[in-house]
Order: C-alpha cells, then sequence, then structure tokens
C-alpha cells in the first residue's frame, strides 16, 4: 500500500524556544521546543516537531495536514474528533492517547508506543502501523480502508465491532486478538496467525 507523503515545504528552524501552540506557523521546523499553549487552535499544516514537549496535550478537534511528529512525548493526549491527514508519528510515545471519533487519511505511524490507545469509532483510510506496540489498544466500531498493521506488537488489540475487510494484519505480531468471526470478511491474515483467530470461532482443533 502506498501512503501519499505529507507535502511540506519547510523554509525556518525553530530550536531550543518556549513556542505557544497558538503562535506556531506553517512551514516551520520546531526542535526541541517546549509548546505551550493558553487557548488552543483548530488546525496545524506544513509543520514539524522534533523532539519537542507538549505542556497540553488537548489536541480535541484539531486539524493536523502536512504534519510530521518525530520522537514526541504525546502520552495520554486527547487527538478525538479531530481530523489527521497526510501526516506522519515517528518514534513518539502515544500510550494512552484518545483518538475516538477522528478521522485519519494517509497516515503513518512507525515506530510509536501505542499501547492502550483508543482509536475507537474513528474512519481510517490509508493508514499504516509500522514496528513499535500497539497492546491492548481499541480500534472499535472503525471504518477502515486499507490499513495495515506491520512488524508492530498487536498483541490483544481490540477490533470488535469493525468490519475488517480493509484490514491487513499479516505481518502484525500477536497471541491474541478480540473481534467479531461475523465480520473477518476479507481481512488479510497470514498462514502462521490462522489457527490463532480459528480459537476464536470456537473451532476445536484436534490431531
Amino acid at each position: 500500500m502506498k501512503i501519499v507523503k505529507p507535502k511540506q515545504t519547510i523554509t525556518a528552524l525553530v530550536e531550543d524556544q518556549i513556542v505557544k501552540i497558538e503562535e506556531v506557523e506553517s512551514h516551520t521546523h520546531y526542535k526541541k521546543c517546549q509548546i505551550t499553549s493558553n487557548f488552543g487552535i483548530k488546525k496545524i499544516n506544513e509543520v514539524i516537531f522534533e523532539n519537542c514537549t507538549f505542556d497540553r496535550l488537548d489536541f480535541k478537534q484539531m486539524e493536523f495536514l502536512d504534519v510530521i511528529f518525530d520522537n514526541c512525548n504525546l502520552a495520554s493526549g486527547d487527538f478525538s474528533e479531530g481530523l489527521i491527514y497526510r501526516s506522519e508519528f515517528k518514534n513518539c510515545q502515544l500510550s494512552g492517547a484518545n483518538f475516538i471519533d477522528s478521522k485519519q487519511k494517509n497516515v503513518k505511524w512507525q515506530g510509536c508506543l501505542l499501547s492502550y490507545a483508543n482509536y475507537s469509532s474513528s474512519n481510517m483510510e490509508s493508514v499504516h502501523f509500522i514496528e513499535g506496540r500497539m497492546t491492548e489498544s481499541y480500534f472499535q466500531d472503525c471504518q477502515l480502508k486499507n490499513v495495515i498493521f506491520e512488524e508492530i506488537d498487536a498483541n490483544g488489540v481490540d477490533l470488535v465491532g469493525s468490519k475488517l475487510a480493509g484490514l491487513d494484519i499479516s505481518k502484525a505480531h500477536f497471541d491474541f486478538l478480540n473481534l467479531d468471526i461475523s465480520l473477518a470478511k476479507g481481512l488479510k491474515i497470514g498462514y502462521d496467525q490462522a489457527y490463532k483467530l480459528i480459537t476464536l470461532s470456537g473451532i476445536e482443533i484436534v490431531e
């Protein structure tokens, strides 16, 4: 699957500064900055955040367009009801983050810690989770199209209520998943994963 990469024209570098999120400017690379917030904003586009810390993690209903988060701590951040488009999260801490009711298209999550993150009721198209960990994260009642879990620890991921025809887990690592067998038609799995999913249907394998 081909993910459309962020389209960025970066013309400025801001390093080792305290920056209000309301003053974040497009076409800027923020490196090792402390991002503070008073009132919040609704949209960020064409920005790189590298090794930045965020004093406030309330991103509810925000839009992220052509944004890259690189090695940022966003654990327990609230991205619910937001839009993430043509963006990347690389080596970020996102454990317990909330993405409920979000819309995501052309998004790459690489090497991130996503355990206990909640993506339930989200609409996801052309989204790639590669490497890292997403143990016991939630994808309940999601709309999935061209979504891939690849070389990532997906043990205990909860997919209950989601139609899985648009999901490829053939290269993911897991011992068990929570899902509805009745909604699993079209789910892409590897041969070595088949027996793990057969047990969910109540079928017993005997010698």
